[in-house]
């Protein structure tokens, strides 16, 4: 949820919060959305350019940020000069050590599918330790190229900024290390695949519900005001204007998918219509539903809106537009195709655990619905 939506003026946070109460099973701890968030963001392939940004914010700022939790840490302008080229040279030995076992260990997993590569890279952080280790050597090597122009103050600052994270991907790297030896073992991946495939059907028992929420929430809004719903039935379509154009004429309609629905301006738009008319009608909108662009959502037949009623009504709704579809089966996919392979080999007894992730994937549906 974009932050600045995440308040009680928005349709969406409202029903979130409505979710949360009635379906707590769905929901994870604030640590986990930070875990989460973390590998969101920095896991994939092209996070590298914000890992970059990242590392040189951290350098550009060494020099006027103090924090006392690491000023433990005191070097002196000739010692720095040292340790910056020594330490660029033990990162860069450490990392090409590393790739080399990773590279043998990945050879060496248990089962090597498509998405056991994905759920490796994914754990193990190997993208953002890669990332990070030659974000940190590169700004090393300009500091050492940059040492007689930056100041002794300032060098020093960045020296030990630098070797913090040293010691950051060290850690890493040990990190590394010890989730691919986890994808050695075969009953581990299982066990990540499970873990896996249930996260995977509480966000869709989610999406589905965010739709059924909103749309039962969204009419309530409108209670205190003399509203009433749109149905298409035949009398309105007699009651309305209903012009026929050739083909031809008529403008391509652009199709979005509605993210969110500010309620106070609805509500301020509703407030000021009531004033000048009496029969004000609404249509049902559903969070991540398609909606047409620019289509009026409530409306009077007795006055229709002016532009400012019109730039009320656009301004009320977040849009967004209608990409390809993501693919949201991808571990429940990954069960069926083995459930298949393991039935073609005769090995039921390795069906055991699939089973079971089956039968709690069952029970998250059963009782969320």
């Amino acid at each position: 949820m974009n932050i600045f939506t995440y308040n009680n003026a928005w349709l969406k946070y409202r029903v979130l919060n409505k979710i949360q109460t009635d379906h707590k099973g769905l929901f994870v701890s604030k640590v986990q959305i930070f875990k989460n968030t973390f590998r969101n963001l920095f896991t994939h392939k092209n996070c590298w350019i914000l890992v970059l940004l990242s590392v040189i914010v951290c350098f550009a700022i060494a020099p006027f940020v103090q924090v006392s939790f690491f000023n433990f840490l005191t070097l002196n302008f000739d010692s720095a000069k040292i340790i910056v080229d020594q330490r660029a040279s033990n990162i860069a030995t450490i990392i090409s050590i590393s790739l080399v076992v990773v590279g043998f260990l990945i050879n060496n997993l248990a089962v090597k599918s498509p998405i056991t590569y994905k759920l490796l890279f994914k754990r193990s952080l190997l993208y953002f330790t890669i990332y990070l280790t030659l974000s940190t050597i590169g700004c090393f090597i300009m500091a050492s190229l940059l040492r007689d122009t930056l100041g002794e103050f300032a060098f020093t600052r960045i020296v030990i900024t630098g070797c913090y994270l040293a010691l950051a991907i060290l850690f890493l790297i040990g990190y590394l290390f010890r989730k691919i030896i986890h994808f050695t073992n075969e009953k581990m991946i299982a066990g990540m695949l499970k873990e896996e495939l249930l996260a995977e059907g509480q966000r869709k028992m989610k999406a589905i519900l965010i739709k059924q929420y909103s749309g039962k929430l969204y009419p309530t809004l409108f209670k205190n005001f003399a509203t009433q719903e749109f149905q298409i039935t035949l009398e309105n379509l007699l009651g309305s204007n209903i012009e026929f154009t050739e083909v031809d004429d008529v403008e391509t309609v652009e199709i979005r998918i509605l993210k969110d629905v500010n309620i106070l301006v609805l509500q301020f738009y509703l407030w000021l219509k009531s004033k000048s008319t009496k029969d004000i009608f609404f249509t049902r909108l559903v969070l991540d539903e398609h909606i047409e662009k620019g289509k009026e959502i409530i409306w009077s037949n007795e006055k229709p809106n002016n532009k400012f009623y019109k730039w009320l009504l656009r301004n009320s709704v977040l849009t967004a537009k209608v990409t390809n579809a993501i693919d949201t089966d991808m571990y429940r996919k990954e069960f069926d195709q083995k459930i298949i392979r393991l039935a073609e080999e005769s090995k039921y007894q390795n069906l055991e655990i699939t089973l079971e992730a089956y039968i709690e994937l069952y029970d998250l549906q059963i009782t969320n619905q």
